[in-house]
């Protein structure tokens, strides 16, 4: 997962899987990069667990937070934290109510609240999905509080917001039944409470999604180059915007907004 702190130029990378082809090998470091400046990442600091784990962070304040995961052999509920402007190794936040991995995260942008929504409890199968939806105060450690449930126990989906506008998205995924999930649902960040159904995008999973203003970009999936768009102030089904260069699965998405 990355994240990035919003126009301040510095993206950010936590863990992640680093050997499929043998034996899993899973990573704890956290590596940045300067989004204006053509490079390789470098070294950032290492994260206390390694594994799978979504991401999110507040433009305002700087931070950026680690969320869930699995590790080859544990599912996490832990939360860690960095200052995105300042290198070193990430600090204990909380922890989430449930711990899962293939969850999705997002946050209201300039505001302080960041969401962790859906995921799966169970490594070897799709019957750990659940729809439970966490929030917490980005600057304020502490464990996460339930927020609500999406409509859908979904895993594996993407999720963005409007940034300003106070609303996040959740889309795609695998369900409970390993079926593909075309459906999108809304929360409004500020406002605990369960999804709403928004409308209905490409059915796909193991894609990714970022934003701009108030258009909301799902792409890519298993094993899709399709990309559609919504207005995420305006429920509806999602309109083709184009293809990727090539199919892609599990990537991540963010954007300059």
């Amino acid at each position: 997962p990355g994240t990035s702190n919003g126009g301040n130029n510095r993206g950010v990378f936590f863990g992640g899987e680093i050997n499929r082809e043998s034996s899993p090998v899973f990573s704890s470091e956290i590596e940045y990069i300067t989004i204006s400046t053509q490079s390789n990442g470098q070294l950032f600091g290492n994260c206390a667990l390694s594994g799978l784990s979504s991401a999110t962070s507040n433009n305002t304040n700087n931070r950026g937070i680690r969320s869930g995961g699995w590790n080859g052999s544990s599912i996490l509920s832990s939360m860690e934290y960095i200052t995105i402007t300042t290198l070193g190794n990430a600090f204990p936040f909380g922890n989430l109510t449930v711990g899962r991995y293939f969850l999705a995260a997002t946050s209201n942008g300039t505001g302080n609240r960041g969401i962790f929504g859906a995921g799966n409890t169970n490594p070897s199968g799709p019957s750990g999905a659940v729809s439970t939806i966490d929030y917490i105060t980005i600057t304020t450690p502490g464990n996460a509080s339930f927020f609500g449930n999406l409509i859908q126990r979904r895993y594996h989906h993407a999720c963005t917001s409007n940034l300003t506008g106070n609303r996040g998205i959740f889309g795609g995924g695998l369900n409970q039944s390993n079926s593909t999930l075309n459906s999108i649902e809304y929360v409004t960040i500020n406002n605990p409470g369960n999804g709403v159904n928004f409308g209905n995008l490409s059915g796909r999973y193991g894609l990714c999604a970022t934003s701009s203003g108030n258009r909301g970009v799902f792409a890519g999936g298993y094993w899709y180059n399709y990309m559609d768009y919504v207005s995420i102030d305006n429920p509806g089904n999602a309109v083709t915007f184009g293809y990727t260069t090539v199919n892609r699965y599990t990537s991540a998405a963010t954007s300059n907004a």
